[in-house]
C-alpha cells in the first residue's frame, strides 16, 4: 500500500492534481500524530521518515502493530466518519501527507482511476489483516515475535557481513507517549 500506487494508471496531469489536494507537515521524533479515539478526518501518506502504529493498553503499555516508511498510506478507513484505532507516532523525524475526508470523498465521485485504486488499498489491506490474525490466532507467542521479526527485517532490514541489522531501538515494554498530538488540519 504505496502512496504511487494511488496514482497508478492516472495520467501526469490529473495526477498532479491530486497530489495538489494532500497537505504536508512535519514531525519531530517522537511527536504524536494522532491519539487512539481521535475523529479519522485524513488519509495519510509518509513522505519521509518512519512512524509507528500502536495500540495503548489499560496499563499503558504500547503494542506496536506496525512501523511505516516512505511511501506508505494509512489511515484509509475514513469515508465514513469514525474514531482512530490506534495511536501514530513519529519514530523518526517523518513528513507526513494528508487528504481530508472531503476530499478524499471528492475524488472518489470526480475519478474513477482514482477510486479503483483506492478500493485496491482499501481490499489489499483487509486481506493482509485478515491473514495476519489468522496467523496470531494460531500462533505461540514467541511464533509472533519471530514473524513480526522476520517482516521488520524485510521492510527495514540492512545487509550487513554480521547479518540483517534493523536499526530501531524497541522494547517490548514502551511506553506511551504523553505529548499533545499535532493537528494534520
Amino acid at each position: 500500500q504505496k502512496s504511487k500506487d494511488l496514482l497508478g494508471g492516472i495520467p501526469g496531469p490529473e495526477a498532479g492534481r491530486i497530489a495538489s489536494l494532500f497537505t504536508e507537515k512535519r514531525f519531530p521524533r517522537d511527536t504524536v500524530l494522532f491519539y487512539e479515539g481521535a475523529e479519522a478526518d485524513a488519509l495519510l501518506c509518509i513522505g519521509s521518515g518512519l512512524v509507528k502504529l500502536v495500540a495503548l493498553s489499560e496499563k499503558g503499555h504500547e503494542t506496536i502493530l506496525h512501523i511505516l516508511r516512505r511511501e506508505d498510506v494509512f489511515g484509509e478507513l475514513i469515508v465514513r466518519p469514525g474514531r482512530r484505532p490506534f495511536t501514530a507516532i513519529a519514530l523518526t523525524d517523518a513528513v507526513v501527507r494528508s487528504l481530508s475526508r472531503d476530499r478524499l470523498l471528492s475524488l472518489l465521485s470526480q475519478s474513477p482511476a482514482f477510486a479503483r485504486n483506492y478500493l485496491g488499498l482499501v481490499s489489499d489491506r483487509l486481506s493482509r489483516v485478515e491473514r495476519e490474525f489468522a496467523g496470531f490466532v494460531n500462533a505461540w507467542p514467541h511464533l509472533r515475535l519471530a514473524r513480526e521479526l522476520i517482516h521488520l527485517a524485510e521492510e527495514l532490514g540492512v545487509e550487513t557481513p554480521a547479518g540483517t541489522l534493523i536499526d530501531l531501538r524497541l522494547t517490548h515494554d514502551d511506553q506511551p507517549h504523553r505529548k499533545r498530538p499535532h493537528e494534520l488540519s
